[in-house]
């Protein structure tokens, strides 16, 4: 029970780091792929990098914190 319970703690950290990151590299990553924003063509293209881009990495955070940690776990458990 308090393996799981690290691991999923472990999986909601990553998942809360993942999505910070990527908010804060949000507007540098708009400007670079859609540029200025001049209509309704370059928002919806903005919004669909975010509805997209968020949980995508912030699954990707999570389910690599949650892989480290259990390698992490398991090799100390061996070391005992």
């Amino acid at each position: 029970m308090k393996r799981s319970m690290q691991i999923c703690l472990a999986s909601f950290a990553g998942l809360v780091v993942g999505g910070g990151l990527f908010m804060v590299v949000f507007p540098s990553l708009a400007r670079f792929f859609i540029g200025p924003v001049y209509g309704e063509d370059q928002m919806s293209a903005n919004a669909s990098l975010l509805f997209i881009g968020l949980p995508a990495t912030a699954l990707v955070f999570a389910i690599a914190a949650g892989m480290w940690w259990a390698i992490r776990l398991k090799a100390k458990a061996k070391s005992k």
